[in-house]
């Protein structure tokens, strides 16, 4: 191996499997040679060298004892000498042929933090008031660990995410238009979250905790043990998080009938306490050279105690009338458990792979609450007997998954991979409601429900890639049928069976030296989740109360991006996506009952243009700035509620990130967020503004970090939203606590060159995005 001139001494070179896992490493000697002796099959070579661009090269070794010498020359990079700031460190930010890679290592502002937190401060990536997560303008979103998309609800992600410790993630890859092996499902793009892994032979691990408090106290601590011999790679981790979190929701809705207006004035605040246990082990045993098989044992196990106050403020024509008092106690517990059996050939002595995974989840719910209404005139006196209520809400949700794929090249740089999965889903949930009565617990029939869903979902997949000259071509299929059954108390059965097929492509053209294009399209699917085609009633008061819909449609994404690059480091990406029968919540009002209630619906269509600019600023040696802006026009129609929504409006993100390095291994990052006003449903939501501090100190021969970090030092972080649709005029705030202040402790023990536990993909997960906490 040579430069263009001179033999590259030193420089890394690192073997790799096709999904860029580590095979083997080594280096140049003071001739440029190295050697490397690997198994038949199809890899990757990666060689890099200070002051040079790393080469990427294919390979294929065809047989055992064959001897393939290769002449790779390196091309300087000066620039990039001039751009190193922190020794040793990534980017926080990489641009990647279809998609967006965040080295989360590098911010200081993660370790002691949740994995929830993490992603809605990365650049593209939003929350709503529901913590329903969007990629680039777009809720729907859908989320993968290690590869394998997370098959829970919206609340239960969120809820999961918060209590995945941030200092175990490696990476996190934005995915816009995933290719054709992932499952279909995720309308918006997938968020696939890497965590770390560990090298070559022996035993090493880490330890970290982490202490903080705003409004309330926050403790967290874990730790990761992995170990490994020549037949044998055990590992397994563990998290634990203690927390309370208060919420508080403000909403003004106004009802006007008859020329006369009464007003509902509603102020919550719930204080939530939860204690979280994560933890994930498992073993994988080579049977040989080309044989691997392994188990994996995830689970979580949560409890939660939600105590809610409420208070609604009820006038007529600005003159007070009554309130309403609400106070709940609910005390609820979730365990999860998922169970994975797996296995890994490489066939032949052409390079193909064939993997299987088998797998169940085991997931159950226990809620118990206790609720009292209390109601008053104007006067505070009493007009009428309070109310007692309890309920019990059980939940328990099996899947079944078997997933099989298969990997052949087809010349030395062609390839085709195929595979097929299958799943089952049986979901039971019931909400038993009793009401005191003559102090006699008594069966309340209208908010009681049971519902009964199960689902099957057959997939298979075909997808071929090759590389050219200066191009990168990648195509893929993807068909997909879902057959679902759904049934309620005293309603008929729903039953559904529908086949889908979801094209891919992405395109990679390297135009000269400094600049790229990448063109990419993907069509997917967004299903109901299990509990938003529950058709159970949730109360706020007697006026306000949310439920679900069985009768939901799912979505379809047709979504398409053009990117280009300049020196690898300055990207321009432009977007259009075209969303039908968009799923989301709506507020629907019964002018003469004064009742409002939220309910999940689908939209005619949703349509997105966009434009992303990121551009990393080298200010002085010691201080780096990555600033990434986007700028969204989105539309809104449908034929709703007896009207027609045109819902439009241009908004904008942006998202900068500054490092800086100072004497004696210190560093620090500030990160602002700004999100102008914008149109989602037929709502519209007001600024959004946030500032992240943290500093850092390396401790103990690099093996610790001690950190300080604040989030939301200005305390601006709340979702302020308003309507006036049809009949509909409200304003909402809802506040989350966001300002704490996280003081965090990391130490790594043992050595550091353990190989890693293999890259897991389960096939659950899917199936887990679609469960509620």
């Amino acid at each position: 191996m040579q430069d263009s001139i001179n033999p590259a001494i030193g420089a890394s070179i690192a073997l790799l499997f096709p999904d860029s896992s580590l095979a083997i490493k080594s280096s140049t000697d003071k001739n440029g040679n190295f050697e490397l002796k690997a198994l038949p099959g199809s890899y990757i070579i990666s060689v890099t060298l200070i002051g040079f661009k790393t080469s990427y090269n294919n390979l294929i070794l065809k047989t055992e004892t064959s001897q393939q010498p290769l002449n790779i020359v390196l091309t300087r990079n000066i620039q990039s000498l001039d751009e190193v700031t922190i020794k040793g460190a990534k980017p926080y930010i990489e641009r990647k042929p279809g998609k967006i890679i965040l080295n989360v290592g590098s911010s200081l502002s993660v370790p002691g933090n949740n994995a929830f937190d993490v992603l809605i401060n990365a650049p593209g990536v939003q929350a709503d008031q529901n913590d329903n997560l969007a990629l680039n303008g777009r809720i729907g979103v859908a989320v993968a660990f290690d590869g394998k998309q997370v098959n829970l609800s919206a609340e239960e992600i969120a809820n999961l995410l918060r209590n995945t410790q941030a200092d175990g993630i490696s990476q996190i890859e934005l995915i816009s238009n995933p290719g054709a092996r992932y499952d279909a499902a995720g309308s918006s793009g997938l968020i696939n979250i890497r965590f770390k892994k560990e090298e070559n032979a022996g035993v090493n691990g880490s330890l970290n905790t982490g202490f903080g408090y705003g409004e309330s106290y926050k403790f967290n601590s874990g730790m990761s043990l992995n170990s490994r011999s020549k037949s044998i790679n055990a590992f397994g981790n563990y998290n634990y998080g203690n927390n309370e979190r208060p919420e508080r929701v403000f909403l003004d809705r106004n009802v006007n009938l008859n020329n006369s207006i009464t007003n509902f004035n509603i102020h919550n605040k719930d204080n939530k306490f939860r204690e979280t246990h994560n933890f994930k082990t498992g073993l994988d045993y080579f049977i040989n050279s080309k044989h691997t098989v392994g188990i994996m044992l995830t689970g979580f196990s949560n409890a939660m105690r939600s105590v809610e106050s409420n208070s609604s403020l009820i006038s007529n024509n600005g003159i007070p009338d009554s309130t309403i008092y609400t106070s709940s106690d609910e005390n609820r517990s979730v365990q999860n458990l998922a169970y994975n059996i797996n296995y890994k050939a490489l066939l032949g002595k052409a390079a193909k792979e064939l993997s299987v995974d088998i797998d169940y989840l085991d997931y159950n719910r226990s809620s118990t609450e206790k609720l009292d209404y209390t109601f008053l005139n104007r006067e505070n006196i009493a007009y009428r007997d309070k109310q007692y209520f309890r309920n019990s809400s059980p939940s328990a949700i099996s899947v079944y998954s078997v997933n099989m794929n298969y990997s052949q090249p087809l010349s030395t740089t062609a390839k085709f991979d195929s595979g097929i999965k299958t799943s089952k889903v049986s979901s039971n949930n019931t909400r038993d409601f009793d009401q005191l009565i003559n102090n006699d617990w008594r069966d309340d029939l209208f908010r009681s429900s049971k519902f009964r869903f199960n689902e099957q979902i057959h997939a298979a997949y075909i997808n071929f890639s090759d590389k050219f000259k200066n191009t990168n071509v990648e195509l893929g299929l993807r068909a997909e049928q879902t057959v679902s059954k759904g049934i309620a108390i005293n309603q008929t059965a729903l039953k559904r069976n529908y086949i889908n097929f979801f094209p891919s492509f992405q395109l990679s053209q390297k135009l000269n030296e400094k600049n790229n294009l990448d063109l990419s399209y993907s069509r997917r699917i967004g299903r109901p989740g299990y509990e938003d085609l529950n058709p159970f009633y949730y109360f706020l008061d007697q006026y306000t109360y949310r439920e679900g819909n069985p009768f939901l449609k799912p979505e379809y994404t047709n979504s398409l991006e053009l990117s280009h690059s300049l020196k690898e480091k300055f990207t321009t990406t432009l977007r259009y996506s075209y969303i039908k029968d968009v799923s989301l919540n709506v507020s629907e009002q019964d002018d003469i009952s004064k009742i409002s209630k939220s309910v999940r619906r689908n939209l005619d269509n949703q349509q997105n243009f966009g434009i992303e600019i990121h551009a990393p600023l080298k200010i002085t040696k010691w201080w780096l700035a990555q600033i990434t802006s986007q700028g969204y026009y989105q539309q809104f129609r449908s034929e709703l509620l007896g009207s027609q929504l045109k819902n439009s409006k241009p908004y904008f993100l942006t998202n900068i990130r500054q490092n800086f390095t100072f004497k004696n291994q210190v560093t620090a990052e500030i990160t602002a967020n700004y999100e102008s006003s914008s149109a989602y449903g037929i709502f519209v939501f007001e600024p959004i503004y946030v500032i992240d501090a943290a500093i850092a100190k390396t401790l103990f021969n690099s093996k610790s970090i001690l950190r300080l970090s604040v989030s939301d030092i200005l305390n601006t972080n709340s979702y302020r939203f308003y309507t006036l649709y049809n009949n509909l005029d409200y304003f909402s705030k809802e506040k989350v606590e966001s300002r704490v202040a996280l003081l965090s402790f990391s130490y790594k023990f043992g050595k550091n060159t353990v190989k890693p536990a293999r890259k897991r993909v389960t096939g659950l997960e899917d199936e887990r995005s679609r469960i509620r906490n």
